[in-house]
């Protein structure tokens, strides 16, 4: 049977590429423009968005398991705070910062493809950092 954390990461995976797939096709041939209208595009991308954070946020807790994480451990949960940050702009939540900041949807999909590939990028050297530096949370023997 399936564990939950192996679904969740399952589901993160899924929906992290659905919502990056997306954004990778606006960037390269402007999806957005002739599919903005259909309802169901939107809810797509909603749908994606809340998924990549619930399962996110899930996933840190399901991997850190109830450790009480001492020193170099805690510098591993600061690191999500800025992919925290830079996967609200691959969401809806960018609308109020294009209003306030007045860019085009062009500069929007550019944006938003940078920030895919910057945290593909980080998200491997959080595993990394979590896997080779800190050993799972494993106490080191020596």
């Amino acid at each position: 049977m399936l564990s939950l954390k192996t679904g969740s990461r399952i589901v993160h995976l899924v929906s992290t590429g659905l919502l990056s797939g997306i954004i990778t096709l606006n960037f390269f041939f402007g999806v957005n423009e002739y599919l903005s209208e259909e309802s169901s595009w939107k809810t797509l991308n909603a749908v994606a968005g809340f998924l990549v954070f619930a399962t996110g946020i899930a996933n840190i807790f399901l991997v850190k398991a109830g450790k009480k994480l001492e020193g170099d451990q805690k510098m591993w949960i600061h690191m999500f705070e800025l992919k925290f940050f830079l996967a609200l702009l691959l969401t809806p939540f960018i609308k109020p910062l294009q209003y306030i900041l007045d860019f085009s949807d062009e500069f929007k999909a550019k944006l938003q493809f940078a920030i895919v590939c910057a945290v593909m990028v980080y998200s491997v050297g959080i595993k990394a950092f979590r896997e080779d530096v800190l050993k799972n949370f494993e106490k080191d023997v020596f």
